[in-house]
């Protein structure tokens, strides 16, 4: 702060305000500041008091997430075991004996593909840098012989009343 010499000059020669005066706005000067430091306190522990609050908030709200986390961890496990048991009672209930139905041919075949793709001859394909040995594939069952009709299956049939042509 630059000084100005003529001010100074002036005040000191000729003053314009007696001690008493001076001594007044010097006391209205320190209350003015005295009230400034109790209203920034008074701020201070207003904003103290809004951070606990918001941080009390923010943990609970971290807690409901944790827990809703948790139970979105939870329902997904279970979704996927019951997918799993599903998976197993649904080949559980394939038929044992090799006969597919008209349902069964795609999937099958899909999963013929898949195999084709990874395994060749029970190896892995070598492209794959953790060669593994597999069991041998898994073959079709042998299919049973067709069926020859005897006479009383063909004597349980229906007879069409309109011959055929």
């Amino acid at each position: 702060m630059e000084v100005n010499i003529r001010a100074v000059h002036d005040w000191v020669c000729f003053p314009r305000e007696s001690m008493e005066e001076l001594r007044r706005r010097l006391f209205c000067i320190s209350v003015e500041l005295e009230d400034t430091k109790v209203a920034a306190h008074e701020e201070l522990r207003r904003r103290d008091y809004h951070l606990v609050q918001l941080r009390g908030l923010l943990e609970a709200i971290a807690g409901e997430r944790d827990e809703a986390l948790d139970k979105y961890q939870k329902a997904l496990l279970e979704n996927l075991v019951l997918h799993q048991k599903m998976e197993e009672a649904a080949a559980a209930a394939r038929p044992a004996s090799g006969v597919s139905s008209v349902v069964d041919e795609p999937r099958r075949a899909r999963e013929k593909e898949s195999s084709n793709a990874t395994f060749t001859g029970g190896l892995s394909t070598p492209d794959c840098e953790d060669s593994v040995v597999s069991s041998s594939p898994i073959a079709d069952p042998i299919q049973p012989p067709p069926c020859k009709p005897t006479e009383r299956s063909l004597d349980s049939l229906p007879v069409p009343e309109t011959p055929l042509p």
